[in-house]
């Protein structure tokens, strides 16, 4: 099995489709726009037709799940060899070597993703790992392992997969990046309410609100935040929100702290009319 045939499988194992970018004369004058297929049945056909556009147009060869699909591939861009075949020791993962001592890392979730949860907990896995904080988009096409690198400078160097171990038992757990509890600040990149963090103190100048008021205003974002983006999993998500509440009413001797927290969790699901 050929490289790219291999890195295509181990992709397909764990999300339905599968789309080939293919960007020509990179870095050129008469550098082309980016143009893709869906990975079918003729695989031959389709790594045939990338490899003569590799070959003959100079073009980069990119791979990625569809887009706009659910999956558990996570994206890391601009890692060293030596974090890249660290973190696969760990979790399960594809590392691509994309130049000498730098790798691309596909990150298995323990669940599948849309694209805007895959950009959240990129955003913030990318500077644990001193990743490249500007590729944490949920769409982020990698390199396709098996072509050469034909960006200039980085030219002659074939793509190369460094660690495959798609297949251990231990894959990567995003829920603390997605609903870690952040109590005084925080707003994802793209300007939606996001469960990792508390708009309305910024919004309205609550630096000095009391714990409870809050507490009560991260869980009114954190249940927006679930309307709006995954309204499927906000009935699954109120125990633990109760839970957290009731943790932390208790580390500061707050009395009652159980029927607190259910108390602040109802009132918020009324605010936001749920």
């Amino acid at each position: 099995m050929s490289e790219a045939s291999r890195h295509l499988s181990v992709l397909f194992g764990f999300c339905e489709t599968l789309e080939v970018g293919v960007l020509p004369y990179i870095g050129r004058d008469n550098e082309r726009g980016l143009f893709s297929r869906l990975v079918g049945d003729n695989i031959t056909g389709l790594l045939n037709w990338a490899r003569f556009q590799n070959a003959s147009q100079s073009a980069q060869i990119y791979v990625r799940p569809h887009s706009q699909n659910d999956h558990p591939w996570l994206f890391l861009d601009d890692v060293t060899k030596e974090t890249a075949l660290r973190i696969s020791q760990k979790y399960a993962s594809v590392a691509v070597e994309t130049s000498q001592g730098n790798c691309q890392i596909r990150l298995l979730s323990s669940m599948a993703l849309s694209c805007s949860e895959r950009a959240t907990v990129q955003k913030c896995i990318a500077p644990k790992i001193m990743a490249d904080r500007a590729s944490t988009a949920g769409d982020k096409w990698g390199r396709l392992a098996g072509f050469q690198n034909r960006k200039p400078g980085k030219e002659g160097w074939w793509t190369t997969i460094v660690a495959d171990t798609s297949q251990a038992s231990h894959r990567f757990d995003p829920e603390p990046f997605m609903s870690e509890t952040n109590w005084s600040k925080g707003q994802s990149g793209s300007g939606k309410i996001s469960p990792q963090g508390d708009r309305v103190f910024s919004q309205n100048g609550c630096g000095n609100c009391s714990e409870s008021e809050r507490e009560f205003a991260w869980v009114v974002n954190r249940i927006k935040w679930f309307m709006e983006q995954r309204p499927d999993r906000l009935q699954g998500d109120l125990p633990a929100m109760i839970e957290n509440l009731t943790q932390r009413a208790r580390s500061r001797g707050k009395r009652h702290p159980e029927a607190y927290a259910e108390r602040t969790v109802a009132a918020a699901i009324q605010r936001v009319n749920y």
